[in-house]
């Protein structure tokens, strides 16, 4: 991973920089919507030496222009902000239950490293744009309706626009088996586990006890609080 370096074999606390984006978007399109239908045919076939004619049922998509415009509001589309690990994980990791968060306290980087971040708020939003955009073709395929969508254009522009750079906890561990390295994150607030598996079955046995046992006293002292 790049970023930050990991001793094997020890459960690490970090804390990683995400950007997150609130938007209201306003996007333009032109398409097609797809009715199906079916329709009767005769056709004939030669059955014991005669031509017999006979119906069947022959279905089809009838197409049609459509265009209109979707109004969306986009609430804290999360992107990672730092290399440390990558946007596979990100993503499997999910999610981290943002309308928790809490504003920054030194007492919460007890025991944690932390990343600082690599992104910058204009880059981090050019790729928060490319996931406001899917979620835009998913409204404007709704908008179309019918049995089937075809999108030929899409205009979107952004207002509104305000971000925050936050601080996310994971827990990051790492094995080497056999000269390769497998690595494992944990979500910090969730317990979500993501990673490599080696095929050492003791070291990942130790590796999910360690990881319970954190989990646990996650809960214990959330529970004291």
């Amino acid at each position: 991973m790049k970023g930050l370096s990991f001793p094997e074999e020890k459960l690490t606390g970090i804390y990683l920089p995400y950007w997150t984006y609130d938007a209201d978007s306003i996007s333009y399109y032109s398409g097609e919507r797809g009715i199906d239908k079916s329709s009767s045919q005769t056709y004939s076939v030669l059955e014991n030496g005669k031509n017999v004619t006979k119906i069947r049922e022959v279905k089809y998509t009838d197409w049609n222009n459509a265009s209109g415009v979707i109004f969306h509001r986009f609430d804290d589309v999360l992107i990672p902000a730092g290399k440390t690990i990558p946007d596979k994980f990100n993503e499997l990791i999910k999610p981290w239950k943002l309308d928790k968060l809490s504003p920054f306290k030194e007492d919460y980087m007890i025991g944690f490293r932390a990343e600082k971040y690599s992104i910058g708020v204009q880059d981090g939003f050019e790729s928060a744009k490319y996931r406001m955009r899917s979620k835009i073709r998913e409204l404007i395929k709704k908008d179309i309706g019918g049995d089937k969508q075809k999108i030929h254009s899409i205009k979107s522009s952004y207002d509104k626009i305000a971000f925050k750079h936050i601080l996310l906890p994971l827990w990051m561990s790492s094995y080497k088996y056999k000269k390769k390295v497998y690595r494992f994150v944990v979500n910090g607030v969730t317990g979500e586990l993501q990673g490599n598996r080696p095929w050492s079955w003791v070291k990942l046995l130790l590796f999910f006890l360690g990881i319970g046992a954190v989990i646990a006293l996650i809960i214990i002292f959330k529970s004291h609080s």
